[in-house]
């Protein structure tokens, strides 16, 4: 990852952050963020120079430093509260009410306050949609995610017991972490193997334990990215008939900025892409998501998934 990326990133933190620790000291910060005070000065000096269009003097972030102790005030139209219509707030519910939220979190607080305020009229509607939305997510994903996206965050080392392709047994391995993203509908998590001292790329849902640590540690300057010759395939996947998806011209843009590698421009305007190694889940998702602009050319089980994606929706319309 880049300087420019990095910081980036650590802005998105600062910023509601500390919208919710209000007067928070320099000190208190730089530990919350893993950082030295004086990475956490340079970062606040940049943060007024944050803002949004049309960029006059009220629409930049208010930031003050006063006696060692950070305040800042976001433009109303960030702080107010949102005014949905109901319409809006009933699908707004169904959706967080899809994702399963746990007792007590903060998906089922906010779930809580948004069915309060449902106004009488629109809570028939909600309590029809909400039984019929559903969202496959990351089931028995987030107890992992969650520990692995803190230890980046808080740069503190992890052991984990991972399942490699090669090996029926869970192996102990001593990672540093940098880096939790999702790739074509797999999550990885990329990082420094200690024992090894080389970069490795971890497939999370192969993890079978892990132990987050103490041992703390700094990320390099220069955060590489996790090239595609370290995204595994199995040897099944390689082996099979690779996906490719031909997307409308209507949304040719979007598939040429997507898939810059893997786009091919045909003549008549519309964008063939292949995609290798990606899961079938992810493919059918995302070839639901544009509705109807995504044709599957091959292989014939995607093809055969995504038709019976679409008829168990067409059920759930037609029970409705």
């Amino acid at each position: 990852m880049s300087d420019s990326a990095e910081r980036l990133r650590r802005l998105l933190f600062l910023v509601p952050y500390l919208s919710q620790h209000k007067g928070v000291q320099i000190d208190e910060l730089a530990k919350a963020m893993g950082l030295s005070r004086a990475e956490v000065l340079e970062d606040l000096e940049l943060l007024p120079l944050v803002g949004r269009p049309p960029f006059t003097p009220a629409d930049y972030i208010d930031l003050t430093i006063e006696n060692d102790r950070v305040s800042l005030t976001l433009d109303q139209r960030f702080s107010r509260p949102p005014r949905l219509t109901a319409p809006e707030a009933a699908a707004l519910a169904a959706a967080a009410a899809a994702l399963d939220p746990r007792e007590g979190d903060a998906l089922s607080r906010a779930l809580e306050k948004l069915e309060e305020a449902l106004p009488p009229h629109a809570r028939g509607a909600y309590q029809t949609l909400r039984g019929r939305v559903t969202a496959a997510g990351d089931a028995g994903l987030e107890d992992l995610l969650r520990p692995l996206a803190e230890s980046v965050v808080r740069r503190r080392e992890l052991v984990i017991e991972y399942l490699s392709p090669t090996s029926e047994r869970a192996l102990r391995r001593t990672v540093r972490p940098w880096r939790v993203f999702s790739h074509r509908g797999l999550w990885y998590l990329f990082g420094l193997d200690v024992a090894k001292k080389a970069e490795r790329l971890f497939r999370v849902d192969r993890i079978t334990r892990l132990t987050t640590t103490e041992a703390r540690f700094e990320r390099p300057k220069d955060l590489p990215e996790p090239g595609e010759e370290l995204l595994p395939r199995s040897r099944k996947q390689a082996a099979a008939e690779p996906p490719v998806l031909r997307f409308a011209r209507r949304i040719a843009t979007l598939a040429l900025e997507r898939f810059p590698d893997e786009a091919e421009k045909e003549r008549d305007g519309r964008v063939t892409v292949t995609l290798p190694g990606a899961t079938e889940e992810w493919l059918v998702s995302l070839v639901l998501t544009h509705a109807g602009g995504v044709e599957v050319l091959g292989p014939d089980s995607l093809r055969e998934r995504v038709r019976e994606a679409v008829a168990r929706q067409l059920a759930l319309y037609r029970d409705a």
